[in-house]
């Protein structure tokens, strides 16, 4: 995923809402603990997120527990973010990293993008490619970046790829279909990937 996962935050950010529709993922996960403070690691939450990842904004290091229907979508929307935000990374962009970035973000979402629909089918679940309304201002964040495109794209690549990847361990660790718990595992190592690529990105 990777669906700039999680993200991501993750997945997660992990879904559509637009005129009045709100859907699972489109819910805050958690408060902070204090008015305007980011959020403390829950201990049941500890090893899904870095301490210094958990501080950026937009990641959430306490991804709530998830059911399969949520879960499927909420991972279905990360892909289908990825893809979306790296084709025009890839005529936007400025340096040759954004470039390969992008070109690996369409390549692995893409297949990634199968590999769920699959899975969701053997757990008896419907996806949709449609973005969660964070993910929507996200895009146009981007597409109206101008000369700060690289950066921007970076940065929510990283918070994405973050979530994203919390949201696919807590899964896989704790979810209730056995077809999609064997797909968060088997994505957890490609979105470490892409997250540690991330890093390398313009800020």
């Amino acid at each position: 995923m990777d669906r700039g996962i999680l993200v991501a935050a993750s997945l997660l950010a992990l879904l559509a809402g637009c005129g009045g529709h709100t859907s699972p993922a489109d819910q805050p996960a958690i408060a902070s603990d204090a008015a305007g403070a980011k959020p403390m690691i829950d201990p049941q939450n500890a090893g899904l997120v870095a301490p210094a990842d958990a501080q950026l904004p937009g990641v959430n290091p306490n991804p709530p527990a998830m059911t399969a229907p949520v879960f499927a979508q909420t991972a279905a929307s990360s892909d289908a973010f990825e893809i979306a935000s790296s084709k025009p990374a890839q005529a936007l962009g400025k340096s040759n990293a954004v470039k390969a970035f992008a070109a690996m973000m369409i390549a692995d979402h893409t297949k990634s993008t199968d590999q769920l629909k699959a899975a969701a089918a053997k757990a008896g679940v419907t996806v949709t490619s449609e973005l969660t309304s964070q993910q929507q201002a996200d895009m146009s964040d981007l597409m109206n970046a101008g000369a700060a495109f690289d950066r921007i794209y970076g940065r929510k690549q990283l918070v994405a790829h973050v979530n994203a990847l919390a949201g696919l361990r807590k899964y896989a660790a704790a979810g209730d279909s056995p077809p999609l718990k064997e797909f968060a595992a088997a994505a957890i190592p490609v979105v470490e990937r892409h997250l540690s690529a991330a890093r390398q990105l313009p800020k």
